[in-house]
């Protein structure tokens, strides 16, 4: 088993509904402090993953610090 399949294996245990995986040189062109590297210096790829998230739970009110924006 590869690594990518090892973590969509875990990832769907988990429920998460999406994950994908890019080349850090994808977010080449990124604003100033959103590229990759600009937190992980020595970065080789992104994994990114996505959650059914349901539209009448406000998720501020169970993960502290969760983004506004994907409250809207």
């Amino acid at each position: 088993m590869d690594i990518i399949s090892g973590l969509t294996s875990i990832a769907s245990s988990e429920g998460v509904a999406l994950l994908g995986v890019a080349p850090v040189e994808r977010f080449n062109g990124a604003p100033a402090g959103r590229h990759p590297r600009d937190f992980l210096d020595k970065a080789r790829n992104v994994v990114v993953i996505g959650i059914p998230i349901p539209k009448h739970q406000d998720l501020r009110l169970l993960i502290p610090g969760w983004s506004r924006f994907l409250c809207a």
